[in-house]
Parts: structure tokens; sequence; C-alpha cells
């Protein structure tokens, strides 16, 4: 159920209160799953926060600010090897 509390405040580019519901979740002692994790990023990539997507897996990521493009998507399991 938070999750979806979590994608509907993303939807509204409302991150800040999409991650204050992360932080809920993780300090309550739920599960955290590959929804809540995929939820969070598409608010931060939604409102343009780039650099907090990797601090949603735990990683120091930095992201240029060109375009890239994809040509094929892999599940994340795959670069966390």
């Amino acid at each position: 159920m938070l999750n979806v509390l979590m994608n509907a405040f993303g939807i509204a580019g409302r991150y800040l209160e999409a991650e204050s519901i992360y932080h809920h979740i993780k300090e309550s002692g739920f599960t955290l799953d590959v929804v809540t994790y995929t939820t969070l990023m598409k608010a931060f990539i939604r409102a343009k926060k780039f650099d907090k997507v990797g601090q949603a897996l735990g990683l120091p990521l930095v992201l240029s600010t060109k375009k890239i493009e994809v040509s094929r998507c892999f599940p994340l399991s795959v670069y966390l090897r």
C-alpha cells in the first residue's frame, strides 16, 4: 500500500514526499522490494533528480547531463552481479 502512495507522489512530481515514505518503510522494518526501489527511482527521474537515482540503490552514481539512448534494457540483477 505504501508503494502505491509513493507512486502517487512520484506521478505528482512530489519526490520529497515519495522519498519520505521510502525512509518510513525502511525505518519501520518492512522489507524493501524491487517495486519500492523502482517506484522511488521513477519519482526521482520524473522530477529530473538523476543524482538521487544512485542513492536510492545505495550506489555512488554519477550521471552526465548528456542524453543517452538505451537500445536494450536488462533487469537490475544483471548490473549488480
